[in-house]
């Protein structure tokens, strides 16, 4: 199901930032959230750090959520579950922005804002919650960069048209488990199969279709088929990092 928490923020102005936490984290609640604002304790800790400046930032603030899904964690290295309940989601929080958040200048221009959360259920209660914001590409978008230009194409990726697709109702759970292993096959196989020198030995191929469209992060940009997503930003990376494990 859709997260009230996330419906309840949308429709509120930087006022009533704190009384919507308060309503739907648990009292021992705690936020991971990016750099500079690390990790908060408490839901009144998160909308007067966060929430609350960014909606008085922007405040016509939207929230777009182009992916969402939910259920049961395989969060064991075996892939069994560990019996938490998470939901997530991605999209955009697109808005103008009037006045500077955490230092970031408003200049007039509108912006979206990729976000990612992670929120972990007990019961009913909102008791973690694991949060992206991608403020390189933020920075990229005002024409401030904070990294040297990506290798990829940096642009705003295009959204789904209409946002209607989806699917709220809990769907077939054959098909969910296919998804799941096939998901952690690609991050715990493929990902972790680099010997530091071919990377057709990885065989990421079997993954992706030779026409992916891989959007990355600000300072990464997009990747327009398998063979930019190799070349462009898995080849960088490994040379930089050859040692890493998922």
């Amino acid at each position: 199901f859709r997260p009230s928490f996330w419906d309840a923020l949308d429709k509120v102005e930087s006022s009533s930032t704190q009384r919507v936490c308060a309503d739907h984290l648990d009292p021992n609640f705690v936020w991971n959230g990016p750099a500079p604002l690390g990790r908060c304790e408490r839901h009144e800790v998160l909308a007067e750090s966060f929430w609350a400046p960014l909606k008085k930032a922007i405040p016509d603030l939207k929230r777009e959520t182009h992916l969402f899904f939910g259920g049961a964690s395989s969060g064991r290295a075996d892939g069994s579950q560990d019996g938490r309940m998470w939901v997530c989601g991605t999209g955009y929080l697109s808005g103008l922005p009037l006045e500077s958040f955490l230092g970031i200048p408003a200049v007039g221009r509108p912006v979206r804002i990729r976000w990612g959360e992670f929120l972990r259920f007990d019961g009913e209660n909102i008791v973690e919650a694991q949060t992206i914001i991608d403020f390189v590409d933020w920075f990229e978008q005002i024409d401030l960069p904070v990294l040297p230009p990506p290798r990829g194409a940096a642009h705003v990726f295009p959204a789904p048209t209409g946002y209607d697709g989806m699917l709220e109702a809990r769907q077939d759970d054959s098909e969910s488990r296919k998804t799941l292993e096939f998901g952690r096959d690609f991050i715990y196989g493929g990902l972790n199969n680099f010997d530091q020198q071919d990377l057709a030995k990885m065989g990421m191929a079997r993954f992706f279709h030779p026409n992916l469209k891989w959007y990355g992060p600000g300072g990464i940009g997009a990747c327009l088929s398998f063979s930019e997503f190799e070349t462009l930003h898995q080849q960088p990376w490994l040379v930089a990092f050859p040692d890493r494990k998922v």
